[in-house]
């Protein structure tokens, strides 16, 4: 039995992903589906919501040494992009780009058409992350190029992913590649690295306060007083002030607990849905994650009391 049931997962392992992919592509063809076609620019009326939408920008389309060296000559993110396959029948993977190709961001006229591109489905600005180490700065390129051309007509702010940078994508410090040191100095170090950001016309402002979003900031030792140490810079610095916002990851949840201005949410965190077992739906026998109700998640989300904080 044992052996019977090895070849049977065996021949699962093999026909699945085809099978799959087959009628993936069935799908795409019945629904007129061009996700795997390119996608010319078409303009759009500019949306009249009185909101400012901000986009997370991932700057890890571009090799760099470091991720040479970590996970090969040449590594981006498009590596796993992809790598990428279907797990469920209609499921859209690999997901390609459709509209600027597998773009490199160490070329301006990338972030030029990804900026006119946001702008035309009326995204107001980027929030990019910001990889500093003790004084070390990874994937800072697209940074550099948006100083240079003061042309790239889009609006940004930063997010301090602050945490060590290991070999497994979790926040588990199994194997560090590159390490935080959250000390008085490292903060001091890291606000000042921020100035050129923070005095361009189109740093994203709440109050004429730049905004700066910290991802963990209950590993930040001495957190409140690290708050207080950057509200004395930003004066010392000609800025109005500084606008401070904590990701809710990892168990922070309300800003006043280190004096932050507001709390922003970072799903899947804090996210509440009922888990799917894989052997109730159709999904790839190798796969072995967890699986969520997305309408449940969505459902809890609505219903769930407004924060008494200031909360995006």
């Amino acid at each position: 039995n044992s052996l019977q049931h090895k070849k049977a997962a065996a021949a699962a392992n093999t026909s699945w992903p085809s099978t799959a992919i087959i009628q993936n592509q069935k799908i795409k063809a019945e629904d007129g589906s061009d996700y795997d076609t390119f996608i010319n620019f078409t303009s759009h009326v500019a949306s009249d919501l009185d909101l400012r939408v901000i986009a997370f920008f991932l700057p890890q389309f571009h090799p760099f040494p470091e991720n040479d060296k970590w996970w090969g000559r040449g590594f981006t993110e498009w590596t796993n992009v992809k790598k990428a396959k279907p797990n469920f029948t209609g499921h859209y993977q690999p997901q390609l780009p459709i509209h600027n190709g597998f773009y490199d961001l160490r070329v301006p006229d990338v972030l030029r058409e990804q900026a006119k591109l946001a702008k035309n489905y009326g995204i107001y600005g980027f929030n990019f992350y910001y990889y500093w180490f003790d004084g070390k700065v990874l994937m800072h390129k697209p940074f550099e190029i948006l100083m240079e051309n003061k042309d790239i007509d889009i609006n940004f702010c930063l997010t301090w992913a602050n945490e060590n940078w290991t070999r497994r994508w979790d926040g588990m410090d199994n194997e560090i590649l590159i390490a935080q040191d959250h000390c008085e100095e490292d903060s001091r170090a890291f606000f000042l690295s921020l100035l050129k950001y923070f005095n361009d016309s189109r740093y994203i402002r709440v109050d004429n306060k730049p905004v700066l979003i910290i991802y963990r900031p209950n590993i930040i030792p001495r957190m409140r007083e690290t708050v207080l140490l950057w509200r004395e810079l930003a004066q010392e610095c000609n800025l109005t002030g500084i606008y401070l916002v904590g990701a809710q990851t990892f168990g922070f949840k309300d800003p006043n607990d280190y004096g932050f201005d507001a709390a922003m949410q970072f799903p899947p965190h804090t996210v509440k849905a009922k888990k799917i077992q894989a052997a109730d739906i159709n999904i790839h026998p190798s796969f072995s994650g967890v699986i969520y109700n997305y309408a449940d998640a969505a459902n809890n989300a609505i219903k769930g009391k407004p924060s008494i904080n200031k909360q995006f």
